[in-house]
This record gives structure tokens, sequence and C-alpha cells, in this order.
């Protein structure tokens, strides 16, 4: 089952400040039962025969918000940079290199456009150097770009 919890509110910080939200509890109680089979249906003898259990859970989502003002394109480029390596690292220290659901992740840019933008971000990529892929292309027939 899918369920969502949501907060709104309006706070006020400073660039790099971290605010707290917190206040989402969620209480939850599953209260089962196990028994022998027949016996613990007897009237009377059959509590001898089955047990109880109450299992309660209480799950409170504490969130925490740190604003990074970008001023300008550089230094969104450099965030999104450190962000993105922060991330591939993460996810190649925890999980081999796959991300959550099993699939390998992509550091190649999807087109050439990105993997310009991607470069001069200073985002790490795996992708061939520019002296391969040139002798390729010119192996192929491709002019140089």
């Amino acid at each position: 089952s899918i369920s969502g919890r949501s907060i709104k509110t309006n706070i006020v910080v400073h660039n790099g400040d971290t605010a707290v939200l917190g206040g989402l509890v969620r209480d939850s109680e599953r209260v089962s039962e196990t028994k022998v089979p027949l016996l613990g249906d007897v009237p009377v003898l059959g509590w001898l025969f089955r047990s109880h259990r109450v299992e309660k859970d209480k799950i409170n989502l504490v969130i925490f918000l740190t604003p990074k003002i970008l001023r300008n394109k550089e230094d969104s480029q450099q965030h999104l940079a450190k962000k993105t390596n922060q991330r591939i690292d993460w996810i190649k220290k925890n999980f081999d290199g796959r991300d959550p659901y099993g699939k390998t992740i992509d550091t190649l840019p999807r087109s050439a456009d990105a993997s310009d933008e991607l470069d001069t971000a200073g985002i790490k990529t795996n992708r061939a150097p520019q002296s391969y892929t040139n002798k390729r292309n010119q192996k192929n027939g491709k002019k140089k770009q």
C-alpha cells in the first residue's frame, strides 16, 4: 500500500543554516495470535495452547532542510557537479554501482550537448578520451569536430 504524509510551513532560514521540520508521527499496532491447531480452539483449556502478541510501532519523520542560495550560473554548475559526484560516489560505495532498483548507474551524459555542460560543471564522466573518439570517428568516415 502507498501512503503519504505532508507538512506545510513557512520558515525563514539564512543561507547554509539548517531548519528542522518534525511532528510527522505515525503510530501502528498489530495484534497476532498463534495457536496449536484444534487444541487452541478448545474452550477453557485453549488458552494453554495459544498466545497473543501485540506489536507497537512509532515512526517519527523529521525533515532537515539546508538551503543553498545559488547567485549565478557558475555557483549553480559547481553545486550541481559537487552534489552529482557525491551521489554517484555514494551509490557506487553502497550499491556496487547500482541504483536501489538494481539498474547500473549511468554516469555518461545522454547527448553531446549535455556532455559539454557536464565537463564545464566538473562532473566526473566515464567516457572515452577525446583522442580515442577522434580516431574512431576518422576510421568510420566522420569529420573531426
